[in-house]
């Protein structure tokens, strides 16, 4: 409203970390989330992208995820709830975030297949901080995975490793060679 007194946003800082907050960390105070955060990455421009469950607090396929902006505090307003629209169930997904784009990698996840929670996915999705938007990339991983490990290269390859892929061997891959055909990537 016009003329309205603006509010400051409920601060999440630590309101006294004692004398040696600087050197051994303080927590701050505890306030809800839309989704349990399981999974979160630190995004270039200071926001946390944090996923896990649907609103309801249920995992699955139907979840949702959540940008947080620290600096708008606490408050339900610092939550951006986002649908999950890629038919990609990203709970035990690994994350990346790609040094020349700052967009977010999402390798991986949940199949839920038959009542067994533990067998992954062969999916590859990109959240872009800048639009707010999860897009499912339309190549696969060669091996489905489950709580895949993913690292950057001195020379700017994503590597993916482990996770639980449902086969004997546990093979890497570099995903350079389809960076021409992906500039996502």
């Amino acid at each position: 409203a016009i003329g309205a007194a603006a509010v400051a946003p409920q601060s999440v800082a630590p309101a006294n970390g004692g004398l040696e907050a600087h050197r051994q960390g303080a927590f701050g105070p505890a306030f809800p989330w839309p989704v349990i955060p399981i999974h979160m990455v630190l995004l270039p421009d200071g926001r946390i992208m944090a996923y896990g469950t649907d609103l309801l607090g249920r995992q699955g396929a139907s979840l949702h995820y959540v940008v947080w902006d620290p600096a708008l505090g606490s408050a339900p307003e610092a939550m951006l709830q986002l649908a999950n629209t890629t038919r990609s169930d990203i709970f035990c997904a690994g994350q990346l975030l790609l040094p020349r784009t700052g967009d977010v990698l999402l390798l991986g996840g949940d199949e839920y297949a038959a009542g067994d929670p533990e067998v992954g996915i062969a999916d590859m999705n990109v959240f872009n901080p800048a639009s707010n938007v999860m897009t499912r990339q339309p190549q696969k991983m060669a091996f489905r995975r489950w709580y895949p490990t993913l690292v950057t290269t001195g020379g700017g390859e994503q590597v993916i490793l482990g996770g639980r892929i449902n086969i004997v061997r546990s093979n890497g891959q570099v995903f350079e060679a389809i960076r021409e055909q992906n500039p996502l990537l």
